[in-house]
């Protein structure tokens, strides 16, 4: 195993992705973490992935890739009250 994702705190879970990256998700108390897309073969650098709002308690990611041409994604939170 190697690291390839530095200055993150409080991760939580992830996902694969259709083209074999790994989202993993980062959880903060005061709603600044992060999600980030990693190659999980260190070819590309990380990347910070954009959700709307900046910062979050991301919790894990998922993905529907049943229509081909339509792939839907999924981010879930963690929030104060369940």
């Amino acid at each position: 195993y190697r690291m390839l994702l530095l200055g993150t705190t409080m991760n939580c879970g992830g996902g694969p992705t259709p083209w074999s990256t790994w989202v993993t998700c980062e959880e903060s108390q005061f709603r600044s973490g992060n999600a980030f897309q990693v190659d999980p073969f260190g070819a590309h650098p990380p990347q910070r992935m954009t959700m709307g709002d900046e910062g979050g308690t991301w919790e894990s990611f998922a993905y529907d890739d049943r229509a081909e041409t339509r792939p839907r994604f999924f981010m879930t939170e963690d929030h104060p009250y369940g």
